[in-house]
Formats: C-alpha cells, structure tokens, sequence
C-alpha cells in the first residue's frame, strides 16, 4: 500500500523507501509495518529507571509492542527532539510512547 504520511516523521521501508544520508531506518516489526528515519548518532535512553537520558529538547522514544514484551522494549528508548518524539507517538503506524 501507499506510505502513510506522518507530520514530522519520515517513514521508511517498503513503499515509503529508505533514508537520507546520515540517517538509520529503524523499528520495523509485525506491529509496526512501516520503520521510521532516526539519526545514526541518536542517542539511547531508558524512561523506566532513568539510567539513560535524552539531552535538554529531547523525548525518549519508545515503541508500543505486545504486551509480554512491552518491559523490553521500555528498556531501550531512542533520543528524539521533543516535537519528533511526540509526533511520533501519536502518529507512528503501530503506536509508541513519547517520555520527556
């Protein structure tokens, strides 16, 4: 099917295509049929326990998955600014969450 448009989020794989230079396609899986660009020097962070955080102007990003996974993938979140971060949670096609 056609990309999806998501305002201030550049999806990628299958019909969406790849990513600029400087840029990582990132988070495709069975809930999540379209990946999205992040930075290949994004940062990591963890929002459950805080070991890992985002600079000032960024959210951690985290991607909604099936329930008995979902600790996981709390575990291991992606820095993005804070408009980024949000647009993505609420937009992203199979859902995320955005921490800040």
């Amino acid at each position: 099917t056609a990309c999806p448009e998501v305002p201030e989020v550049d999806l990628c794989g299958g019909n969406c295509g790849g990513c600029p230079a400087g840029q990582l396609c990132t988070g495709r899986s069975p809930l999540h049929p379209w990946s999205f660009c992040i930075s290949e020097t994004a940062g990591n962070c963890t929002p459950v326990n805080r070991d890992f955080q985002c600079e000032v102007g960024e959210g951690c990003f985290t991607y909604t998955v099936q329930p008995e996974q979902q600790p996981i993938a709390d575990g291991v979140g992606i820095c993005l600014p804070t408009a980024r971060c949000n647009a993505a949670a609420a937009g992203l096609p199979g859902g995320g969450k955005c921490y800040d």
